[in-house]
């Protein structure tokens, strides 16, 4: 019995999260409120309270259930010197995952390219939006690395290459989240992120493109 109520306190935690990422994402953060989410998650404002402090800490556990695990990753790159192959694996595998991944779309869309979160919440290692910011410095310090062990040709600048790179992911990211029924601007994305790889390294089919 006591694990039957273990579980069903679980599911009903789960339910809630789901309702409250939902309101966040539909009506926004500041908009959204407890009553709201207990309507959408079919319970009492009690059962909310039950798990969660107040609607600042539900959103924190929001975020915090569906980790991006782009930057860790990166700067594990940063950290071992890796390939520019690497990088290019790891953020085409992070475009793959986040397109599987709905509750992470709902989070990049309401901390990214919504930028809307309490001022209350001021854990800087759980917003997605702040370490977006990081992540073109972690590329720049991947592709410099590289083109001091002569991966990428000496005469590319690394800063607009990163810069390049570092939007054409964010547009996929943004495509996916924002149109995610337009699968050709999906892949055209991923085509794009391709084609700033193979001019850093020197593909050959794409350098003698006119």
């Amino acid at each position: 019995m006591a694990r039957r109520t273990k579980q069903d306190a679980e599911e009903t935690r789960e339910h809630i999260l789901d309702a409250a990422e939902q309101c966040f994402r539909d009506s926004g953060i500041y908009r959204t409120t407890l009553q709201m989410i207990a309507i959408k998650a079919g319970c009492t404002r009690g059962a909310i309270y039950w798990h969660f402090r107040e609607k600042n800490d539900l959103f924190k556990q929001v975020i915090e259930r569906t980790p991006l695990l782009l930057f860790t990753e990166v700067e594990d790159l940063v950290m071992r010197a890796e390939s520019v192959i690497a990088l290019r694996h790891c953020l085409l595998r992070e475009i793959e995952y986040v397109k599987r991944n709905k509750h992470l779309q709902n989070v990049i869309e309401m901390t990214v390219f919504r930028c809307e979160y309490p001022d209350e919440v001021n854990d800087h290692d759980i917003l997605v939006g702040n370490k977006m910011d990081k992540l073109f410095v972690m590329i720049d310090s991947v592709l410099s690395e590289a083109q001091k062990n002569g991966r990428i040709h000496a005469d590319i600048s690394t800063t607009i290459l990163s810069s390049m790179i570092f939007y054409v992911f964010m547009g996929a990211l943004r495509s996916i989240v924002m149109m995610p029924n337009d699968t050709l601007l999906y892949r055209y994305s991923q085509s794009a992120l391709d084609f700033a790889f193979d001019m850093a390294i020197g593909n050959k089919a794409v350098c003698n493109e006119k």
